[in-house]
């Protein structure tokens, strides 16, 4: 199966931006949605990095950490993409328990609290 992981990655980045420190995040301070509280490490290296080289390591950093733990490229798209989504914002547990209890329907796909439907789809999937 052709991966989605470059068009998951950009739809992802679009959401969580180069860098945020929101009061009231759990995740604390964040360098495109890598939480300084989680992988303090891997933000600590990133802190000294361009703005581009950094997403770099971001990318390489998810696709490593979410896409291929969940088994993305073994999933249909847009299955792919939403079980990547929900690895990163809900964990991999979550997005694994997601899979074996997806329910489909000719109008939307649910996984964990996210209802995705026909219009997001085409917004967001369309080549």
């Amino acid at each position: 199966m052709n991966s989605n992981y470059e068009r998951a990655f950009n739809m992802l980045c679009q959401y969580e931006g180069f860098t945020s420190d929101l009061k009231g995040d759990a995740g604390g301070y964040t360098i495109w949605g890598i939480t300084e509280r989680w992988y303090p490490k891997d933000v600590e290296a990133m802190m000294v990095m361009t703005p581009q080289s950094s997403k770099e390591y971001a990318k390489a950093f998810y696709k490593r950490e979410f896409w291929d733990k969940a088994g993305c490229d073994n999933l249909p798209l847009p299955i792919d993409i939403i079980t990547f989504d929900t690895a990163v914002n809900c964990g991999l547990h979550a997005a694994k328990k997601c899979l074996s209890n997806q329910k489909m329907t000719g109008r939307t796909i649910s996984t964990v609290g996210y209802f995705i439907t026909p219009y997001w789809l085409k917004k967001n999937l369309t080549s």
